[in-house]
């Protein structure tokens, strides 16, 4: 697991205590206010790399290819 995952399973853990431990309006406010747009932000982020990885490997693979045909021809 890496640690934007290891982020997420941690505040959707904190977010689950909080419901759990505090069930009045300041709880639920909490809730709505930090833990749910820290976890929408975080699952964004996750989102980003996990396209971010998949474009550099996409990269690599053109540049292995570039380098084979130009192999072909020195």
């Amino acid at each position: 697991m890496n640690d934007l995952q290891d982020i997420i399973v941690a505040i959707k853990s904190g977010r689950g205590r909080m419901e759990e431990l505090v069930k009045d309006q300041f709880g639920a406010s909490i809730i709505s206010e930090v833990f749910d747009p820290l976890l929408s932000e975080a699952c964004g982020v996750a989102s980003l790399a996990e396209e971010a990885e998949s474009a550099v490997h996409v990269v690599s693979q053109a540049i292995e290819e570039a380098r084979s045909i130009g192999g072909l021809y020195q």
